[in-house]
């Protein structure tokens, strides 16, 4: 054993197999702290301490297992108007699909990126969505910029909106300031409480924006996502909680990179509500 024994009387300690025992004395006074040596095979007696050893270890181990996950697609190219079965394969318990669907199968009718997330068990309910007062909180990430291709998506849980000219509520923004001339990159938010996607051409300062037509309901979760890419038509598409609700087609370069970080809610345009990855 080798950890300290405890006591209230005295102090022992191992040096090499010998118990080494000092005895303190009862008053302070000159007199020498008693010192005595056993053999290497020490005898006990009931004063000797009891060992508790604070700084035991032990090992355990777990089997982790990673889910390897493949979709398989019905078709790799069609035609306008059709959609293409997406499969993620069978024997899990919960799919997460970047669209927002929760089942093995979805079918994709629009150019874009699909990825699915699965899992074994029942899906965890948690709290650590953020919560956002619509006043002055914000989340600041990194300075990350997509600018060719790119795909956003968030739970968003609105307690309430804007309205009138500035009824802009932004939930994933890279926005500089309030000046209009100030380069701008993109705008995730909710627009007079209508789901709103914008990205920015800086060399002429015109927005391009995909818009829902429904507002939102409060108090409520709704998957959002939008995505970009300048390669495909359209090239701007919004979805709310899986279906393609807007779609923006005039805009086919890189969008703007601006030195700004990426936040979550926004410092001019703040969110009153939560959001959840």
């Amino acid at each position: 054993m080798n950890c300290p024994p405890t006591g209230r009387r005295s102090q022992d300690s191992w040096v090499t197999g010998t118990l080494k025992r000092e005895v303190e004395p009862r008053h302070l006074t000159s007199q020498p702290m008693e010192t005595t040596e056993p053999s290497m095979e020490p005898t006990y007696d009931t004063d000797t301490p009891e060992q508790i050893c604070n700084a035991c270890s032990a090992t355990d181990s777990i089997v982790v297992s990673i889910l390897d996950a493949t979709i398989t697609a019905s078709s790799e190219s069609v035609c306008f108007g059709d959609s293409v079965l997406l499969d993620a394969g069978a024997g899990y318990d919960n799919y997460n699909w970047n669209t927002g669907d929760t089942s093995q199968t979805i079918y994709a009718s629009n150019s874009g990126s699909y990825s699915v997330t699965v899992g074994d068990g029942v899906g965890v309910d948690n709290d650590y969505s953020m919560s956002f007062d619509g006043v002055d909180d914000y989340t600041e990430l990194s300075d990350l910029s997509l600018l060719s291709e790119v795909t956003w998506s968030c739970w968003i849980k609105p307690n309430s909106y804007s309205t009138g000219t500035f009824g802009q509520n932004h939930f994933l923004t890279k926005f500089a300031d309030l000046n209009t001339a100030t380069p701008r990159e993109l705008a995730f938010e909710l627009d007079n409480g209508k789901v709103t996607i914008n990205i920015r051409d800086n060399s002429v300062a015109q927005w391009h924006s995909a818009n829902s037509s429904q507002l939102v309901d409060l108090n409520e979760w709704i998957y959002v996502t939008a995505s970009y890419n300048k390669n495909v038509s359209p090239s701007l598409v919004l979805y709310v909680d899986g279906i393609v609700v807007a779609t923006d087609d005039l805009y086919h370069n890189d969008i703007n990179d601006i030195s700004t970080p990426l936040r979550v809610s926004d410092i001019y345009y703040p969110f009153d509500g939560e959001i959840d990855g």
